[in-house]
């Protein structure tokens, strides 16, 4: 009986190497698919996030009649009060942690305002963005501030300080969130599908000496965007010089020293591709295309402008 050897019994080299180079270029081809997948799924979660807040800041306003201002300031007898993101807090189930704010002490004073400053609340993180942990006031030791994403329209800047008046701080034209003022729907004059109200900002990450403060929740300064620049510019942030720590994606640059000559412009910006997304005065929420032209952003800006925003976005 004859046995017979095949020719075949095995792979050539020519023939693996072929192999494997197919098997590189599905794999080059599955992982932008992949990731694409990922940060879709990113963006929905930091839609959801924003619809929430929307809800939070209508349930608000059907409470006391008119949208949180940007914050409360008694000073001098009290320099920085609650902002609209502690004034929220009970209504996005988050009643317990508002329970720790102190309103007898400045934003930065006190055990309660302590723990509120240094607690992270996920709502108000976007899952796309670095997801940096609490951050200091350099030089200050024992204090942490958690930052997040979302920022109040507060208007056309700079946000600058303003000496003995109750205003405490101006815009050269008035957002949605302003110092000791509410605002109601009746107010949203060019109407509430067409005036912004929340946008998304990104920090980068702090330092040993310095801290990026942007998307702070509880401090006056970081918790709002200005609408001077359309979304993901690369024209620098205006910050106070401790709290901008600058990059290509989230430029600044220090305009201030402190609390009473306040110098402040800070633009939306996010890490989805081409925009951000922004909640709108009837609870919406809506990608704004970075394309956008500066008009159209400036009238979705304003509440009461009469501008006519017909562009796509």
């Amino acid at each position: 009986m004859l046995l017979v050897r095949s020719k075949f019994s095995g792979f050539t080299l020519v023939e693996l190497l072929v192999v494997i180079a197919i098997i590189g270029v599905l794999v080059g081809l599955l992982l932008p698919a992949v990731q694409s997948a990922r940060e879709a799924a990113r963006r929905m979660q930091c839609s959801n996030n924003l619809k929430q807040i929307g809800l939070a800041l209508h349930n608000y306003h059907d409470t006391h009649k008119s949208f949180p201002p940007l914050y409360i300031s008694n000073f001098p007898a009290v320099s920085d009060r609650a902002n609209w993101i502690t004034m929220s807090l009970p209504f996005i189930e988050q009643g317990n942690l508002n329970s720790r704010y102190d309103a007898d002490t400045s934003t930065g004073g006190g055990a309660g305002n302590q723990f509120l400053n240094a607690a992270d609340v996920p709502t108000y993180r976007c899952p796309s963005a670095p997801q940096n942990p609490p951050s200091p006031y350099p030089g200050i030791a024992g204090f942490s501030w958690a930052l997040g994403n979302y920022v109040c329209n507060n208007g056309l800047g700079p946000y600058q300080s303003v000496a003995g008046s109750a205003d405490i701080a101006r815009v050269a034209r008035k957002g949605v969130f302003m110092v000791n003022k509410k605002l109601g729907i009746a107010e949203m004059t060019d109407g509430t599908s067409n005036t912004s109200m929340v946008s998304e900002v990104i920090a980068n990450a702090s330092t040993a000496t310095v801290s990026d403060w942007r998307g702070n929740l509880t401090y006056p300064e970081n918790c709002m965007f200005h609408w001077n620049e359309p979304p993901n510019t690369r024209t620098p942030d205006r910050l106070r010089t401790p709290l901008c720590i600058s990059t290509p994606r989230a430029p600044c640059t220090g305009a201030f020293t402190a609390f009473n000559n306040r110098n402040i412009i800070v633009s939306a910006r996010s890490l989805h591709t081409g925009g951000v997304q922004t909640v709108f005065g009837d609870g919406s929420v809506r990608f704004v295309a970075q394309t956008i032209t500066l008009a159209a952003w400036q009238g979705l800006g304003s509440p009461d402008g009469g501008e006519v925003v017909s562009e796509e976005f």
